[in-house]
């Protein structure tokens, strides 16, 4: 849809992700069958799409903001990003991830972070744990954000499993308790600043 929007109107939509992701886009959506390539519509020349493959723990210039991707940990490869405005204020954004995230906490310094917690910590302790923060490890890597960087960024919840939603909600409020923070819970249409 938005390639054949670019198209329509002319411009050129620039797109980063991860190479196996890209690679996955290429091979089963712009094959022929499901879409034409946008990467040679109307040329090779002036696409109606470009993709690109950001450096880990590089910073990319993306229209007018520097984006560092930074690995993720999860059951598949996945990529968080921390994106700093002109005025140098950083969002990082998590994606999916479990306790290995805070491997690049060593990378990062946000105003602000968006933090996937998506399992009640009754579903963590199951037996088909899925790789994503439970409420309890949420607080822990922030713990260890702390410890490595003296702060927690102003942090907001994201992606809750609609049916763990009032488990972490409840849980939500004593890990920020015990953090003596606030964390927020993102609702849609919900506007934050860092």
């Amino acid at each position: 849809m938005l390639s054949g929007v670019a198209y329509y109107m002319g411009t050129s939509v620039d797109v980063y992700g991860m190479e196996s992701t890209l690679r996955v886009v290429e091979e089963h959506l712009f094959n022929g069958p499901l879409f034409t390539d946008p990467r040679t519509r109307p040329s090779r020349d002036d696409p109606a799409m470009r993709l690109h493959v950001p450096d880990e723990y590089a910073p990319a210039e993306v229209a007018g903001y520097s984006v560092l991707a930074v690995p993720g940990s999860h059951s598949v490869p996945t990529w968080g990003f921390e994106v700093t405005a002109p005025a140098g204020r950083r969002v990082f954004y998590s994606g999916d991830t479990n306790e290995g995230i805070a491997t690049t906490w060593p990378h990062i310094r946000p105003d602000l972070m968006l933090l996937e917690c998506t399992i009640s910590n009754a579903r963590a302790q199951g037996p088909r744990r899925p790789g994503h923060l439970s409420a309890k490890a949420f607080g822990e890597v922030l713990e260890e954000f702390r410890r490595q960087h003296d702060y927690i960024p102003k942090t907001v919840a994201v992606h809750l499993l609609p049916f763990d939603e009032d488990a972490i909600r409840a849980e939500l409020p004593l890990v920020a308790d015990r953090l003596g923070i606030e964390i927020a819970i993102a609702c849609e249409g919900d506007v934050y600043e860092a």
